[in-house]
């Protein structure tokens, strides 16, 4: 399956949660996407290099573009809460920090992985060399991350269009076999079925 665009998720999440963040700005503001400030992408190009010495992957720069990743909330995964997006990133990802997200399962930061969202019970990564968006259970530690996408702009996409999805009939019921054809064959089965499952019960 082919997932939503930019613009149809923009117009979706307005009608289902504009009124209410007009109401309740508190609770439903990061549900609605703002547009990229204008230096969102060069700070986090700047971070991303000072981190992991690489340049960001193209998807991601899509996204950076386009969207205001500070206190955003896509299906369930926060991407800030307090200051811009690129800080979040250097003060996650930089070594030295107590209780790091790595520590549980890696001496050192893998370099190109960093940190990147959070939503109960995932972390998200982004392998910002290969382009791969990973996932892991925060319990189980990092160790265990596995990919969930080939790509930030697609992941970011497919999740907003489970979010979405409203299955009027049994032949538009959402299986993992339609995601991973969009997000990848070597995908992760589990973390896609229970975003699935999760997002069934509200729509």
């Amino acid at each position: 399956m082919t997932p939503l665009t930019f613009d149809q998720i923009d117009a979706a999440l307005r009608r289902k949660y504009g009124e209410k963040a007009n109401s309740f700005p508190d609770y439903y503001s990061d549900l609605l996407p703002s547009p990229s400030s204008a230096t969102q992408l060069s700070d986090v190009q700047a971070a991303v290099q000072q981190l992991a010495g690489n340049g960001c992957p193209p998807a991601f720069e899509e996204v950076l573009s386009r969207w205001d990743l500070t206190n955003l909330n896509v299906a369930g995964f926060s991407f800030g809460f307090k200051g811009s997006f690129a800080g979040r990133l250097l003060s996650n990802n930089q070594w030295g920090n107590a209780n790091s997200w790595w520590d549980d399962a890696f001496t050192e930061r893998p370099k190109t992985w960093l940190f990147i969202a959070q939503g109960d019970p995932y972390v998200i990564l982004l392998d910002v060399q290969s382009g791969d968006v990973l996932a892991y259970q925060a319990a189980d530690g990092a160790n265990t991350a596995v990919k969930i996408a080939g790509d930030f702009s697609t992941c970011l996409r497919m999740l907003s269009t489970v979010q979405l999805h409203k299955a009027d009939s049994a032949l538009e019921y959402l299986t993992v076999s339609d995601i991973k054809a969009a997000v990848g064959a070597d995908c992760d089965d589990r973390f896609w079925t229970e975003q699935i499952d999760h997002w069934t019960q509200f729509n």
